[in-house]
């Protein structure tokens, strides 16, 4: 492709929370699930990767400290406020 082939770009048009709605609706209905059913497979499968996650954590609590962890937190936590200073400022959009 040349420099001069113009590309063209994807735009998601937004979408308001009603025609999501609908979007959604429409979709579970194409899936053959009731809203009780989805409901059922989102709390079952939230159930089944809490277990795997605290199962994960409680073993490498028993391997490991939370130094890293801990470091992790502090950065992020400071990039985050960073971010926040820099919109109230006006500096990020």
């Amino acid at each position: 492709m040349s420099n001069t082939t113009l590309r063209k770009v994807h735009v998601t048009p937004r979408v308001s929370p009603f025609q999501y709605q609908a979007r959604v609706k429409k979709s579970c209905a194409r899936s053959g699930l009731s809203g009780p059913a989805w409901l059922a497979v989102g709390v079952v499968s939230a159930f089944v990767m809490s277990v795997v996650s605290i199962k994960f954590l409680m073993g490498y609590s028993k391997k490991n400290d939370f130094t890293a962890f801990g470091w992790c937190r502090i950065v992020v936590g400071a990039l985050v406020l960073g971010v926040f200073a820099l919109q109230t400022v006006g500096i990020l959009a």
